[in-house]
């Protein structure tokens, strides 16, 4: 085959590979402790509470609850949170929110990301424990699917995070 072939197979190569990066995208996710205490009792349940609503909450909310029963931090996980709150149980609230960076033609080829503000508080409403997750995607081809994934991915970091606080090993990873 002559040489000019090879380098133009290199080229198709080298373009499809760049391309496949930036359609397939990374994920990072970062938990970061405003404040923490350790848990004051052995909680025994948590409610997941009202999280300010996005698109994407039902989904966020999935996870969570999902990831908390995998975790085995909780003999009982209430979605949505009873009022009055039991006894012996933690509150999960929060707000959640999103962007994507750039359209192209009404979806986007830029980097994405979720992230949440969240609270654990008792019974009497005293917080415990205030953290910011966020889970942030570069590069990539974002539709609603693509973007239900990244709010499942953010709702297993919260969960995890909660799961380690329960056990007095505060938000961190």
């Amino acid at each position: 085959m002559p040489r000019h072939c090879w380098i133009g197979q290199a080229i198709l190569v080298a373009i499809f590979v760049s391309v496949l990066a930036v359609v397939s995208g990374c994920s990072t996710t970062a938990i970061t402790p405003i404040s923490s205490h350790p848990p004051t009792a052995h909680y025994q349940a948590i409610a997941i509470g009202e999280i300010e609503a996005t698109p994407y909450t039902a989904a966020f909310r999935r996870s969570v609850v999902q990831r908390l029963k995998e975790s085995n931090a909780f003999v009982q996980i209430l979605d949505p949170s009873p009022k009055p709150l039991p006894g012996s149980t933690v509150e999960l609230t929060g707000k959640l929110g999103y962007d994507i960076g750039g359209s192209v033609i009404g979806y986007c080829c830029l980097p994405a990301y979720a992230a949440g503000h969240f609270y654990l508080k008792d019974e009497k409403g005293t917080v415990f424990g205030e953290f910011i997750a966020r889970r942030d995607t570069n590069y990539g081809l974002y539709n609603d699917a693509k973007m239900t994934g990244l709010f499942r991915g953010l709702g297993d970091a919260v969960a995890d995070a909660v799961a380690r606080w329960v056990r007095g090993n505060g938000f961190g990873a």
